[in-house]
C-alpha cells in the first residue's frame, strides 16, 4: 500500500497516515505531514468572519490525542520516500509522487 502525503495532509489523515506507517506492507511517498501524529484540534467548531476580506474561518477548538502524546517531535509523519519538487515541476503539473509510485509497482 502506498499513501501519497504532503503539507495539507491534516487532523485524521495525518493520523491514518500515522497508523499506517506502522505496517510493512505500507509506503508513505511525499513530504511532511502537516498534521501531527497524535494530537489533533476539532470536536467543537468555531467560525470567524475575518476582517478584511470578508472570508469565514474555521476550526476546531477541543484538542483529541492518540497514543503517546509525550513522544512529540515537532513534525507530522516523514516520508519513507521524500519527493521534492521544483518550481519547474510545479509549473509543468507533475505529479512526482504517482509517477514514483508507478514506477515503484512497474519495478515489482
Amino acid at each position: 500500500m502506498y499513501v501519497l502525503t504532503d503539507g495539507g495532509t491534516f487532523s485524521a489523515s495525518s493520523l491514518l497516515t500515522a497508523n499506517l506507517k506502522k505496517h510493512r506492507a505500507v509506503t508513505i511517498v511525499g513530504e511532511e505531514t502537516g498534521g501531527s501524529r497524535n494530537i489533533w484540534t476539532a470536536g467543537e467548531m468555531k467560525s470567524e468572519i475575518l476582517p478584511e476580506s470578508k472570508m469565514t474561518l474555521t476550526y476546531g477548538i477541543l484538542p483529541f490525542t492518540f497514543g503517546d502524546i509525550t513522544d512529540n517531535t515537532g513534525h507530522g509523519i516523514m516520508p519513507d520516500v521524500p519527493i521534492t519538487y521544483t518550481i519547474e515541476d510545479y509549473l509543468a503539473k507533475k505529479d512526482l509522487e504517482m509517477e514514483w509510485v508507478m514506477k515503484d509497482i512497474s519495478n515489482k
